[in-house]
Parts: structure tokens; sequence; C-alpha cells
């Protein structure tokens, strides 16, 4: 056996340190996000009236999901 082998080794050095940027970032723009989502006055009542909009618009209805799509015919 090796003199070392039992011997264990961290892959990190001890101090740990600071959070990375990389992923403090990411999880306040979201905590920042959720908080105008919900503390904005009238942001919800936008966004629900946008995706309302969005939806009955030409050509996002259950009808034109059906119908066939046009192209070359298929033998």
């Amino acid at each position: 056996m090796a003199a070392g082998a039992d011997e264990e080794t961290s892959e990190t050095s001890a101090g740990g340190g600071r959070t990375p940027l990389t992923m403090a970032f990411p999880a306040a723009v979201l905590t920042a996000g959720g908080l105008i989502v919900t503390l904005g006055p009238g942001f919800g009542r936008a966004v629900v009236s946008a995706a309302l909009r969005f939806r009955t618009r030409p050509g996002t209805t259950q009808e034109s999901w059906a119908a066939p799509a046009s192209g070359p015919a298929r033998d």
C-alpha cells in the first residue's frame, strides 16, 4: 500500500470564501423580478391582459391548429 493511501484530502480549499457572482446574480435577479410582480401596482393585471391579447389574436386559436397545413401533397 502507498504511504498516503489511507489519508483523505479535500478537493477545495478550507476557506470557502464568498459565493461566486455567477451564483448570486441569478438569485438576485429572480428575487427582484418576483418582488416587482408581487408588489408592483397593476403589474399583474397588465401581464394577464397582455397574455389574453396574445392568446386571442388571429392565428392562435384552436381552429387554426386543426386546419390542414398548406404545402406539397404527400403520396
